[in-house]
C-alpha cells in the first residue's frame, strides 16, 4: 500500500464505519496533515508508522465520518442560550404553565435596568396546562412597562411583544400587515394585541434589538461551536446569514474561534446588490468557511400555524376553521428570486414546511431550470415537513434535494396529532422512507436552536419515529440506521457540494472524524440517542477529547 506521505497519526483497532460504498468497513486509518491518506486493516497500515507517528489504539471504539449538520443557526443559537430567558417546555425547559412564563420574565425584569430589552425564547402555548394560549401585549405589560419585551414562539416564526416594544417599532392601529406576516388585532378593532405571526411581522420588532459588539458576539458564538463539537459535528450549514453574521464568522475564523467547518446560506439582501447582481456565488470561500446557497422563504412554520397548507389546520386560528397559513413570499416573487439566483450560479435553499409552500418552491425551481438549463444545481427545500408523494416525484424529476427537520417527529409529533394536522397528515411529516423509494437524496437536521444540534438523536428519530409522548408517528416512514447515517454524513455533504472533501472516510478527504463509544449500526434503536461522543478530529487536529476536556453542552435535552 504505497503512501507518499509521512504519517502523522495512525488509528488502529477500531470499528471504522467509512460511509464509502466501495470500502464500507475498516479497522485502521492513517492521516497526514489535514487529510486521510490510508484506510484499511491494522495489519496493513501498521507498517506506515514512522518514528514521529502518533499511534492511537481505538480499543474497538467506533470511528465514523464527522457529522455534517445541514441546517443550523449559530449566532441565533448562541444568543438565545446566553441572553434569553428560556421559556421552553419539557424536555428542553420547565415552562409548562402560562403563569410560569410570566414569572420567569418578571424575574429577569427585576434584574434588568429600565429601558433595556427583555428577550424570551421558544414558548409553546400547547404545553401550558393552566391557560393554553399565546401571550398578548397586555400579558407582557403586566411583567413590565419599563422594558421592551419580546418573546419568541417555539416555531421561531411567531412572537409576542409588549406595548413598549410595539411603540418602539411604530406598530399601532394604523400599521398594515407586512408582507410575509400578520399582526393579530383586538376583537372588533384594528389595535394590535402584540401577537406577531410570520417572518415579516416578527422582524418588525426583532430587528430593533441592539446588536452586540464583536467581542461579545464572538464569545457567544463559541457556545454553538462547543455544542456542535460535543455532539460529534465537524461541518455545519448555517442556514440564514445576515450581513453582521457573515462578518462575525469571518472574524471567528481569523481568531481561530471557528473549529467547525461552516457553509453560510446568505440572505438575498447579502447575496445580491440593489440591481440584482450576485455579490458572490455558491462555493466562494475556503475549506473552512464558504458560501453555500441563497436562503429564500416560501412560507412560515407549520407548528406556528404560519406554514402554508392546501388543507386547513386541525385547530382554528383566531376563530378561523379554514385557516391554511399563507406564503411568506408570493409565488410569483419567489419564482423571480429563484431565477435570479439560479441564472447567476447560486444554489437556493428555500424554507418551505407546508405542502402549499412546497408547491411554490418546486414551481419556482422548475421555472428557473426551464429558463436556464444549468445542471446539477442541487437546489434545496428546507424542512419540507408536509411533503406529498407527488411532490417527491417532482423533486426526483428536477433534482431537488430536501433537508428534513426530523426533530419535529420527537419534539412536536404529539402536537401535530392533537392540535396541528391530525393523525393522518401527522404520520407523513418528514416522509423519509417515501423519499428513498422515489430516489430523492436528502439530509436531516436539527434547525438549532429550535432543538439541540444532536445528530445521534436525529438518527434515533429517523429509525424509531417516536414522539416525546411515546407515540410512533408514521411507522411506515421509518428508515434503517445506515440510511439515516447517510443523511448526516455523505448525503448532507453532497447537498453542499463538499462530498469530495468530507462526509466519508476515504484517502484524500479531510481527516474529519468522530469517535463514538458504540456502533450505531448495531446499537438498539432506542439507545441511539444515548451513544457517547469520545473524540472529534477536524483536519487532523483533535478539537474535542472527552478524557481531557472539561467542556459540557450548554443546550441539552434532559429526557
Amino acid at each position: 500500500m504505497p503512501v507518499q506521505h509521512e504519517i502523522d497519526t495512525l488509528y488502529l483497532h477500531g470499528n471504522v464505519v467509512t460511509m464509502d460504498e466501495a470500502n464500507p468497513r475498516a479497522d485502521a486509518v492513517a492521516t497526514a496533515g489535514e487529510r486521510i491518506v490510508a484506510v484499511g486493516q491494522a495489519s496493513e497500515l501498521r507498517e506506515l508508522a514512522g518514528p514521529a507517528t502518533r499511534v492511537v489504539d481505538l480499543g474497538g471504539r467506533t470511528m465514523i465520518p464527522g457529522f455534517v449538520e445541514p441546517h443550523t443557526h449559530g449566532p441565533i443559537y448562541s444568543q438565545e442560550v446566553f441572553d434569553s430567558v428560556n421559556l421552553r417546555c419539557p424536555p428542553l425547559g420547565v415552562v409548562d404553565r402560562f403563569s410560569t412564563l410570566l414569572e420567569r420574565l418578571r424575574e429577569r425584569a427585576e434584574q434588568t435596568p429600565s429601558g433595556e430589552w427583555i428577550i424570551g425564547a421558544r414558548f409553546d402555548e400547547h404545553s401550558f396546562t393552566d391557560d393554553p394560549r399565546l401571550p398578548t401585549r397586555w400579558d407582557l405589560d403586566e411583567v413590565s412597562t419599563e422594558h421592551p419585551i419580546f418573546v419568541t414562539h417555539r416555531s421561531g416564526h411567531s412572537a409576542a411583544a409588549n406595548s413598549h416594544a410595539l411603540r418602539l417599532a411604530g406598530i399601532d392601529e394604523n400599521t398594515p400587515d407586512p408582507r410575509g406576516g400578520s399582526l393579530d388585532r383586538e376583537a372588533g378593532s384594528q389595535e394590535p394585541n402584540g401577537i406577531l405571526r410570520g417572518k415579516g411581522a416578527v422582524f418588525q420588532v426583532w430587528g430593533l434589538i441592539p446588536e452586540l459588539d464583536d467581542d461579545a458576539a464572538l464569545a457567544r458564538l463559541s457556545i454553538s461551536q462547543n455544542d456542535y463539537l460535543l455532539s460529534g459535528i465537524t461541518s455545519t450549514h448555517d442556514a440564514y446569514i445576515l450581513p453582521g453574521w457573515a462578518r462575525l464568522y469571518q472574524k471567528a475564523l481569523a481568531r481561530d474561534l471557528l473549529p467547525v467547518r461552516t457553509t453560510m446560506f446568505l440572505d438575498a439582501g447579502v447575496a445580491f446588490n440593489a440591481n440584482g447582481q450576485a455579490s458572490f456565488v455558491s462555493g466562494f470561500g475556503n475549506d473552512h468557511l464558504r458560501i453555500g446557497a441563497v436562503k429564500l422563504f416560501a412560507d412560515g412554520s407549520v407548528p406556528g400555524f404560519t406554514g402554508w397548507l392546501t388543507e386547513p389546520y386541525l385547530t382554528p386560528v383566531n376563530g378561523n376553521a379554514q385557516h391554511v397559513g399563507s406564503p411568506t413570499t408570493p409565488p410569483e416573487v419567489l419564482a423571480e428570486q429563484v431565477l435570479r439566483a439560479h441564472s447567476q450560479g447560486f444554489q437556493v435553499a428555500i424554507h418551505a414546511g407546508g405542502d402549499a409552500g412546497i408547491d411554490s418552491a418546486i414551481d419556482a425551481i422548475r421555472k428557473a431550470q426551464e429558463s436556464d438549463g444549468r445542471t446539477d444545481a442541487r437546489h434545496r427545500i428546507e424542512h419540507a415537513h408536509c411533503t406529498r408523494e407527488d411532490q417527491l416525484e417532482a423533486m426526483a424529476e428536477l433534482g431537488i434535494t430536501p433537508s428534513f427537520f426530523i426533530g419535529h417527529v420527537y419534539y412536536w409529533g404529539d402536537r401535530y396529532v392533537e392540535h396541528i394536522l391530525g393523525q393522518e397528515r401527522a404520520d407523513r411529516i418528514s416522509p423519509l422512507r417515501s423519499a428513498i423509494e422515489h430516489g430523492v437524496r436528502f439530509s436531516v437536521h436539527s434547525d438549532s436552536p429550535h432543538v439541540p444540534a444532536d445528530p445521534l438523536r436525529d438518527l434515533y428519530s429517523c429509525v424509531t419515529r417516536e414522539t416525546s409522548g411515546g407515540r410512533v408517528l408514521g411507522a411506515e416512514q421509518q428508515i434503517d440506521v445506515q440510511q439515516a447515517l447517510r443523511a448526516v454524513t455523505i448525503d448532507a455533504a453532497w447537498q453542499s457540494f463538499t462530498e469530495q472533501d468530507v462526509g466519508s472516510i476515504e484517502p484524500g478527504k479531510f481527516a474529519d472524524l468522530t469517535i463514538l463509544d458504540e456502533d450505531p449500526l448495531t446499537t438498539p434503536a432506542e439507545q441511539l440517542r444515548h451513544i457517547g461522543v469520545a473524540e472529534v478530529v477536524i483536519g487532523g487536529q483533535t478539537r474535542y477529547d472527552r478524557e481531557t476536556s472539561d467542556k459540557v453542552k450548554t443546550f441539552v435535552d434532559v429526557s
